[in-house]
């Protein structure tokens, strides 16, 4: 990838496959760029992510890169947030259908979609962002598929917080 392609690009999955390709090693030694990159993505995303528990995990991924909490923490953020996810994936129960109808409800960007297409964007929404908040702990690293193939990777973002080295 050229810098021109690399500053007119719309497709962050195909700039991060450059980078990863292209130079492995630093894209390894640039993790922690990664990993607020990633985490900047969910916070774009952060109305289709109505759980609480995946925000605080959000805020607490910020936190860890920052050095302010302990792996630990992090661990306990993420049980929370991975929680959060899986309700959203296997809750069968009315009561709890009728929470996630309500979340659905109240997102403009779902309105008119069907139930079960509007949950599925919420799951993939939830799952993104509790996977970027522990990216750099996911094995094997440091390419992760579920999250640099998502939807909701920018490229925009990926500009702000990576500079690569790239020809003209």
């Amino acid at each position: 990838m050229t810098r021109e392609e690399w500053d007119q690009s719309s497709d962050a999955t195909a700039m991060l496959r450059a980078l990863y390709v292209e130079k492995p090693k630093r894209f390894r030694k640039q993790l922690k760029q990664v990993h607020r990159f990633l985490i900047a993505c969910s916070w774009k995303q952060v109305h289709l992510i109505p759980q609480e528990s995946i925000r605080e995990g959000l805020k607490g991924g910020e936190k860890w890169i920052a050095g302010e909490i302990d792996n630990e923490e992090l661990n306990r953020l993420n049980y929370h947030a991975e929680g959060a996810a899986f309700f959203l994936d296997y809750c069968k129960k009315p009561e709890d259908i009728r929470r996630i109808e309500a979340w659905i409800a109240g997102i403009k960007q779902l309105n008119g979609t069907s139930f079960e297409a509007a949950r599925d964007v919420l799951k993939r929404a939830a799952y993104f962002g509790q996977g970027s908040m522990i990216y750099p702990t996911l094995r094997p690293g440091p390419w992760i598929g579920r999250l640099f193939d998502s939807e909701f990777v920018c490229a925009d973002l990926l500009r702000e917080h990576l500079a690569p080295i790239l020809p003209d």
